[in-house]
């Protein structure tokens, strides 16, 4: 191996090194401060470790429905990314796979719509459920995104590998359109589907801004607008629970991208083989 060869590979292991300690440290830092007495937590000068460690902080935020929040958000995040996650893998396999009168058309108006700033939507779609009677309650934070656009678009570009010969081997041993798409089709795109449900599923974790519009009960309350709720209640932050509700959040998305991982990967691999 020549000598710049070697360098060039050190400097890339310090770097890669060095970018994994300034992405970690603040998670580190969050864990061990959610430990800490909220007085210590703001102290002067930064104490990385807690001196007298306590689970108070986890006491605290336990006894105001951070349960109940935690409910909430994980199975609205698991609507929000089931049902866009199939219907984007049977409308990319539709799109790809059948030939219909307006198709591109059809297909040109979809893609239109991630050109659209979510932001816009807002107030269209906080009428139409004012309107239906349907606010503060959970039906308007899954209801609008049970299709996904850019779901469409991404499934349809791993469906277009998939060989249509098989489709029709299928057709003439007799099998319908509904057995042909979940038993051959859907499994060959599954590393598209993991990493566009990996997408969603953060999306919709982190979701704040539509959660706070539509929703005024207490118990209905998501992860994220109960811990905003609770961190200004008394017109301070409390920042040992408000921590140790943001430990707690973060943990399904860790556990979600643990199992999911290779798939990921291996979707953006096949991504970039594609392009």
């Amino acid at each position: 191996m020549k000598k710049s060869q070697m360098l060039s590979k050190i400097f890339m292991h310090i770097f890669l090194i060095l970018s994994s300690v300034i992405a970690i440290y603040p998670l580190v830092w969050m864990f061990l401060s959610s430990f800490k007495p909220t007085g210590d937590v703001m102290s002067l000068p930064p104490r990385f470790f807690p001196e007298h460690p306590t689970f108070d902080n986890y006491k605290t935020i336990f006894s105001n429905n951070i349960g109940v929040y935690f409910w909430n958000s994980t199975y609205i995040a698991i609507l929000r990314t089931a049902f866009p996650v199939y219907t984007s893998a049977l409308l990319g396999y539709v799109f790809d796979k059948f030939e219909f009168k307006g198709k591109n058309i059809i297909f040109a108006i979809f893609l239109s719509t991630m050109m659209v700033p979510w932001i816009i939507t807002l107030i269209p779609l906080y009428n139409i459920f004012m309107v239906s009677g349907l606010l503060d309650s959970h039906i308007p934070l899954f209801l609008p995104f049970i299709c996904s656009s850019y779901g469409i678009f991404l499934v349809k570009s791993f469906m277009h590998q998939v060989p249509s010969s098989l489709m029709e081997s299928a057709r003439i041993d007799g099998c319908g359109e509904f057995k042909i798409f979940n038993k051959i089709a859907l499994p060959l795109v599954t590393p598209a589907m993991a990493a566009l449900g990996i997408v969603l599923f953060l999306s919709a974790w982190d979701d704040y801004l539509w959660p706070f519009l539509v929703l005024n009960n207490e118990k209905l309350f998501t992860l994220t607008v109960g811990l905003s709720k609770y961190a200004f209640k008394h017109y301070t932050v409390d920042y040992g629970p408000v921590i140790a509700g943001s430990v707690i959040s973060i943990l399904p998305v860790i556990i979600v991208y643990l199992i999911f991982q290779k798939n990921i990967v291996q979707g953006i691999s096949l991504a970039g083989l594609k392009g």
